[in-house]
């Protein structure tokens, strides 16, 4: 049927079904941002490591650059080794929130693709 809003009760979603989904989302999210963290950081999935970040840094005139790669790496892989194993919440997000709008605000003036080094 054409133009048929499909709604869902609150009704019958358990605590426990509500529970599970909040603990796989944060899991996923803190893994993303794990992996993400460690290219940067270590090198690991493909990434330059910590000397290309740096390289990096620099070339967007964050100084010293080895010293904001390095914290950027870290509020990165933190936040998502916090958000996945369901450390406070609410700190966690923050961390990966802030490291995450930082680096959005040095790439939204390239536009969103991340060939075009945009934010995506």
């Amino acid at each position: 049927m054409v133009g048929r809003i499909v709604t869902v009760s609150h009704e019958n979603v358990t605590p426990a079904a509500t529970t599970a989904a909040r603990t796989l989302f944060r899991a996923a999210l803190g893994g993303v941002l794990v992996a993400h963290g460690s290219q940067k950081l270590l090198g690991w999935f493909g990434g330059g490591g910590i000397e290309e970040t740096s390289k990096g840094m620099h070339a967007m005139s964050f100084r010293p650059a080895k010293t904001s790669a390095t914290l950027a790496c870290l509020g990165e892989a933190g936040a998502g080794v916090a958000l996945a194993l369901g450390f406070p919440t609410p700190a966690a997000g923050a961390a990966a929130a802030t490291t995450m709008g930082v680096a959005a605000s040095v790439h939204a003036p390239n536009g969103f693709f991340a060939r075009d080094g945009g934010l995506e």
